[in-house]
């Protein structure tokens, strides 16, 4: 596998390559500490609301048109994306158009306008981006289930902030999130493909050397909710009930996020089994451990009708009774090459390797890497997958519904009951 080889420059910028010479492409990624988790008070939607507004025009290329003709004349593909612990800008060209790739870039970090003119269309597009993910309950469901996870917390709001919250940002606001949170110090700068080391070297040199304020970003304190909740959100044109059940869970860096996903793969077959192919209750199922930054997620998501809404949820819960009987050395083994062999499968893609180690390493220790994680997944044991079970199996579950018909006091009268 690829190592990835490590650089600092002398303002403070961390650049990763992952040469790659058998495809004819390249990818090129930013990637900083500067996702909604960083906002302060009164800065509600500003980590999603900079990620669309540096894309409007920078002193070179003073308008999105001739800013994103840099990457589209030349057939290549960028993306922008704000999550709770980063923002990402990538770039995916033909190896010969590596340079457009880090002009487009350097550009948008240092040099974007902030204009006041942009500020009002951005607003009116960015509520509708979130009366989209209002009207598709597979998106919403995992969006608010934070709300009972983190009350306390920045997290328990819309990463893009509510419309409300859209309404009030103002470019001061925008300029003050962006000096703070835009550093050298903050980025990484990631090129995954087929490209030239020595003429690569000389670009990034050319375009990257720019100095920005020495700030860094902390890790960000989480206050845990620690008991029972439930929430429902009603949508009387649904035709099926929508149920997640979270758990707190492991960041990136915790090196106990690798029995955990290994006890999400068991846990998903034996669920699966239960309701997919024993019974049919349900149609779809997952159950995902997620690792982050600065916090980390247990859950199981699933979708039913009336008839088997409280069958389900008594399946889920019944689930931890019978961990003696799924966490069996076979099914350990069987976990462990489902999540080797998806991870050897993704990374074969440029932009998922590049996605996949910019975020490993700007999150992670220093000794993470892709051997490092699949000889951690494989030398997992037995005892320490029971142990983090046991952790998670004696929280409360934070249960997040989206229905048609039940209310809050329905839904935990169905979970408090014995199956």
């Amino acid at each position: 596998m690829i190592k990835p080889i490590f650089n600092q420059l002398s303002n403070g910028l961390n650049v990763v390559l992952l040469p790659s010479k058998e495809i004819e492409t390249v990818v090129v990624q930013l990637r900083g500490k500067a996702g909604s988790n960083y906002e302060k008070e009164g800065e509600i939607g500003a980590a999603h609301f900079l990620e669309h507004f540096v894309l409007k025009g920078t002193d070179n290329y003073p308008n999105h048109k001739k800013l994103t003709q840099l990457i589209n004349d030349v057939g290549g593909k960028f993306v922008g994306a704000t999550s709770r612990d980063d923002v990402l800008f990538g770039v995916h060209v033909l190896k010969e158009d590596i340079e457009n790739a880090l002009i487009f870039l350097s550009e948008i970090f240092y040099k974007s306008l902030l204009e006041e003119k942009n500020v009002r269309n951005l607003k009116d597009v960015i509520k509708q981006e979130i009366l989209r993910y209002n009207d598709m309950p597979e998106k919403l469901i995992g969006r608010i289930g934070y709300r009972i996870l983190f009350p306390e917390n920045r997290l328990a709001k819309l990463n893009t902030g509510e419309s409300d919250d859209v309404e009030r940002l103002n470019l001061r606001i925008i300029k003050s999130f962006q000096e703070r949170t835009y550093t050298n110090n903050n980025f990484i700068l990631v090129i995954c493909g087929n490209f030239d080391d020595d003429e690569t070297g000389q670009l990034i040199n050319k375009y990257f050397t720019q100095k920005t304020n020495d700030f860094e970003s902390e890790s960000v304190e989480l206050t845990q909710n620690q008991g029972l909740e439930v929430q429902v959100a009603q949508t009387p044109s649904l035709t099926q009930h929508y149920i997640k059940l979270d758990f707190h869970g492991y960041k990136i860096s915790d090196v106990r996020k690798y029995p955990s996903a290994i006890f999400a793969k068991i846990l998903n077959m034996y669920l699966k089994e239960k309701l997919v192919e024993d019974q049919g209750l349900v149609y779809q199922l997952s159950c995902d451990s997620y690792a982050a930054g600065n916090y980390g997620l247990f859950g199981i998501y699933t979708s039913t009708n009336d008839k088997n809404f409280e069958k389900v949820l008594g399946i889920i819960k019944n689930s931890k009774n019978e961990f003696e009987s799924y966490l069996t050395t076979k099914n350990v083994n069987q976990a462990k090459n489902i999540l080797c062999a998806n991870l050897a499968f993704l990374i074969e893609k440029p932009s998922i390797r590049a996605n996949y180690y910019s975020e490993l390493i700007l999150h992670g220790r220093p000794e993470q890497d892709y051997d490092y994680e699949v000889n951690q997944i494989r030398n997992t044991n037995l005892n320490e997958i029971t142990l983090v079970v046991d952790e998670i199996s004696k929280q409360d579950p934070k249960l997040t519904v989206i229905s048609n018909k039940f209310d809050v006091e329905k839904v935990k009268g169905f979970w408090l009951q014995d199956y």
